[in-house]
């Protein structure tokens, strides 16, 4: 089974994003924008919940046959949607546990939580059931296009050729990286945000209410 991603929602989001943004691409920003989804079986969880992140670390680059600029140029948009939407899959995330995936693993194990009341130890230990859980969640980040840290710790930030033209390039993107566009494609009970930085635009169209007593 594959992942899934609302073409309903996101595909006019990424025409919007490819009117103006093709052009920046020229910045050296190696990857598509990332696209909310979720995994095979998020439709029948008894609780459908989404865990957001900062950004990617990597992702689908323009060189793939899939990748984003070669999907706009041929017109398979489509194509480009899918592609990202089966980059994580619910296997490769626990490949990447309890080392470079810390942010999978802490949604792996608040996922089977939630899920069965159980705790797991070591996520690349899991029952069949708790990879069932695992194939029920969904993911998004607050950053469509990476941040510099992300592309620094990839070896990638020196390819940037232009850096007021790749911040172009990622305010471009905000659309896309919204929470209010994920709520209308996925309508989950619970989302986590495992991201420090403070992002009232990631609100942007939604009535909100902050409690920062609560962390303060």
């Amino acid at each position: 089974m594959e992942n899934f991603v609302n073409t309903t929602v996101y595909l006019p989001l990424l025409r919007q994003f490819c009117d103006s943004a093709l052009s920046l691409y020229r910045c050296g920003y190696p990857y598509g924008p990332f696209i909310p989804h979720v995994f095979p079986r998020y439709g029948a969880a008894p609780l459908k919940i989404f865990y957001v992140g900062r950004d990617t670390y990597y992702w689908v680059p323009n060189s793939h046959p899939n990748g984003f600029l070669r999907c706009v140029e041929e017109r398979r948009l489509g194509d480009y949607l899918r592609e990202s939407a089966n980059t994580v899959t619910p296997e490769r995330t626990l490949e990447w546990a309890n080392n470079a995936g810390s942010f999978w693993t802490l949604a792996a194990k608040l996922q089977i939580y939630l899920l069965t009341g159980e705790l797991p130890g070591d996520v690349r230990q899991l029952t069949t059931e708790q990879k069932y859980c695992i194939s029920q969640l969904g993911y998004g980040n607050m950053n469509a296009i990476e941040v510099r840290e992300s592309l620094v710790n990839e070896g990638t930030w020196d390819d940037i050729t232009d850096v007021e033209t790749y911040r172009r390039l990622k305010a471009l993107a905000h659309p896309i990286e919204c929470l209010k566009p994920l709520l209308e494609a996925y309508h989950p009970d619970v989302i986590f945000i495992f991201n420090w930085e403070e992002r009232p635009d990631f609100f942007d169209g939604l009535d909100v209410t902050w409690h920062k007593p609560y962390y303060e």
